[in-house]
């Protein structure tokens, strides 16, 4: 088996650990992941039952930190957003057709995170990507 990319962008609310709580819980609900027919009883219950896959989505990360790391969501720098993207504030359109960029540097069971903004400057989602285990 290899790793599986994901890719997710949620409506800018809250700080980066709520939106990736948020987000967690909205991925489980909908049943959006591997292991999903074992019948979790929670994101982390998901994780457990498909380790050391891993649930191939969002629900392996649980930890918003600095530096990449498994299980965590790190944001990228700036130096990055204008390597990937050629700004510090991309926009989602933009994000979306060059993330295959940013997934090239992406460790598996890891993940990276940004801001999208909209036209006009305004930031307007958090986005999430990343690699599962395997």
């Amino acid at each position: 088996m290899g790793a599986d990319f994901y890719f997710y962008a949620t409506t800018l609310k809250g700080t980066p650990r709520e939106a990736l709580t948020a987000l967690r819980q909205e991925v489980f609900n909908k049943g959006e992941f591997r292991g999903a027919h074992l019948k979790p009883r929670s994101p982390e219950h998901a994780v457990k039952l498909t380790h050391p896959d891993g649930t191939a989505s969002i629900l392996d990360i649980s930890v918003i930190g600095d530096e990449p790391d498994y299980f965590t969501a790190s944001p990228l720098t700036d130096e990055e957003l204008e390597d990937y993207f050629g700004s510090t504030k991309p926009t989602l359109e933009v994000i979306k057709r060059d993330c295959t960029v940013v997934a090239d540097g992406i460790g598996r069971g890891t993940a990276r995170y940004l801001v999208a903004y909209d036209d006009e400057g305004k930031a307007s989602h958090y986005v999430f990507m990343g690699y599962s285990f395997d």
